[in-house]
């Protein structure tokens, strides 16, 4: 397989954009906590995450 003549540079500039596109999202959009809905949202965001981060390691050693 050929490898492109530019794949840095579109790497570098793909990354650019994600970066500036969160920090972008972060900057304006604002989220109203509701304080009385306890901590079930915060505990199902964590599994959640935990299960993202499982999957991808495990699926990253499954590879050769």
């Amino acid at each position: 397989m050929r490898r492109k003549k530019n794949g840095a540079l579109i790497l570098v500039l793909f990354l650019f954009l994600i970066i500036f596109i969160i920090v972008n999202a972060i900057r304006h959009i604002k989220i109203y906590m509701v304080y009385s809905s306890g901590l079930m949202p915060f505990i199902i965001v964590g599994i959640t995450c935990l299960v993202i981060i499982l999957l991808f390691f495990g699926g990253s050693r499954q590879r050769r």
